[in-house]
């Protein structure tokens, strides 16, 4: 892989980074619960600041709105435990948050993204496609999934994702750049590889990036009229 591919996965995780979004509300089990959804992610509104994990509970134990209030409080926990560097506390904090909220945006997109780092790339997607069903219109889970296939040798599947994020947001740089970088290595000449190309090379601030779309472009606008005098 090149260079250029360190930065696609710094903006798929759910967290509390740049906002690039409204604030936006959603009802889960009767009780409101603020996410504010960023360019870095989803930043988790109203939980408390914690030392450490508390005694665990089953999740029958609360009632429906403690169990959200503490899902999103275990979730806030697990991503300070990564920012410490404790990978194995952070995925077992959002298991945990999980078994009292399955359909936490925050949880199953971030430990999708944890696995994913550790090559577990089949338990990652279900996590991934789980939060893309959550949040439909967010590209992050869907870009993940692509980038599970991509890590994994399998182009031509990533694309498909690529293309599928980029139907959420067709400015979402990180699915421009994996979409490139795919096509890149299959050595694909079409149009579409060329119009994403062209948007990256527009909204692209990193020099490295901006570098490998300029060349892409290149090879694209080169390519193509010697494939259509050939077709």
């Amino acid at each position: 892989m090149s260079k250029a591919a360190d930065g696609i996965t710094d903006r798929t995780q759910a967290d509390g980074r740049a906002s690039a979004r409204a604030r936006q509300r959603r009802r889960v089990a009767g009780v409101s619960l603020a996410t504010a959804l960023l360019a870095g992610g989803a930043c988790l509104v109203g939980c408390g600041s914690t030392s450490g994990p508390r005694p665990e509970a089953s999740p029958g134990a609360f009632e429906p709105a403690e169990r959200t209030r503490r899902a999103v409080e275990l979730a806030e926990q697990a991503r300070h435990a990564e920012r410490r560097g404790k990978i194995d506390e952070a995925s077992r904090l959002y298991a945990e948050s999980l078994s009292l909220d399955p359909n936490l945006f925050v949880s199953l997109n971030n430990l999708g993204v944890l696995l994913m780092h550790q090559q577990n790339y089949l338990d990652a997607v279900q996590y991934l496609t789980r939060a893309a069903d959550v949040e439909p219109r967010d590209p992050r889970p869907v870009t993940n999934i692509a980038l599970c296939w991509q890590r994994s040798g399998h182009d031509r599947d990533a694309l498909r994702y690529f293309n599928q994020a980029l139907a959420r947001d067709r400015n979402w740089l990180d699915a421009i750049r994996g979409y490139a970088l795919s096509s890149q290595r299959l050595r694909l000449v079409n149009r579409e590889a060329l119009n994403h190309v062209k948007r990256g090379t527009l909204i692209e601030t990193d020099p490295t990036w901006r570098e490998f779309f300029q060349r892409e472009r290149i090879r694209l606008e080169t390519a193509l009229p010697l494939q259509d005098e050939q077709g």
